[in-house]
């Protein structure tokens, strides 16, 4: 999931638990007065559980203000239908939504990145980015354009990275010492070159 619906979600679960707060009710009571397993409070307040139309109301009912069921439920549609589209554009595979970012990258002076867990895309080697593009792949169940994908995603990268030698480039990077390690992914997948590219 992007992090954009990602965030959507978790701005919507705040708005919940700021309404149950304020009612005085802890998880475990409101999922008591409406009936849910005890976890089903958590899960909507920290974005891990998409709430339905009716859940939005028996929340609201519950924490007294009924008021503000539209409003959570209009924000709930539009978190869904970003997902929806993500979905769409997603079954067309992976090279295009990798394509339509070059020429953003190509005309930006300056990037701010922050990626506590992977090197970041404009950082990544073909074999760095062939593992995490097919583990995406493989898991929402896209459309297999890896080789493809890859390669658009290597268009991106900035010529001093993608050459020999000392750094051309005039730009300065860092991330977590977790992701150069290939932490999440239990591997030293291609790193070379990583070290006297950036700094």
């Amino acid at each position: 999931m992007p992090r954009q619906v990602e965030q959507a979600r978790e701005a919507l679960g705040a708005r919940l638990r700021e309404l149950r707060r304020d009612a005085g009710l802890s998880g475990r009571q409101l999922a008591a007065l409406a009936g849910w397993h005890f976890t089903k409070v958590s899960k909507l307040e920290n974005g891990k559980q998409h709430p339905s139309d009716d859940d939005l109301r028996a929340w609201c009912h519950h924490c007294h203000a009924p008021g503000e069921a539209a409003d959570l439920i209009a924000s709930a549609h539009s978190v869904a239908s970003m997902y929806q589209e993500w979905r769409r554009q997603g079954r067309a595979g992976m090279r295009r939504p990798q394509k339509a970012k070059t020429p953003v990258y190509e005309r930006a002076k300056l990037f701010r990145i922050y990626e506590p867990t992977l090197i970041p895309g404009l950082f990544q080697t073909a074999d760095y980015a062939t593992w995490i593009m097919a583990h995406f792949i493989g898991f929402h169940d896209l459309p297999n354009d890896l080789d493809q994908a890859v390669a658009a995603r290597m268009e991106r990268r900035p010529p001093a990275l993608s050459s020999s030698g000392p750094p051309a480039w005039p730009g300065r990077a860092s991330w977590w010492p977790a992701s150069r390690r290939g932490y999440l992914l239990g591997t030293q997948t291609n790193l070379t070159r990583l070290d006297h590219k950036t700094c």
